[in-house]
């Protein structure tokens, strides 16, 4: 008698290249994060997402990496 194995579906966030890089924030960091995403039009970025905003656009002005999506560009205005 032969057994049928079917491949067990994987649930959760599809695997990317990436890394987890966790950071604890002071909390007028935190609150100054948390003031420019209630700025932002909805819907209003997470905060890992705002966090990733604001180290691409970072790390464009040093010339290190392409700029950030037209989102963060237009919340600067």
């Amino acid at each position: 008698m032969s057994r049928v194995f079917s491949a067990k579906k994987k649930t959760g966030r599809p695997r990317v290249d990436s890394e987890a890089v966790n950071v604890r924030l002071e909390r007028p960091a935190l609150d100054a994060l948390d003031a420019w995403i209630a700025a932002q039009p909805e819907p209003r970025p997470s905060r890992p997402e705002a966090i990733r905003l604001a180290l691409r656009a970072w790390l464009a002005l040093g010339g290190v990496a392409r700029a950030p999506r037209a989102r963060l560009r237009k919340a600067a205005k």
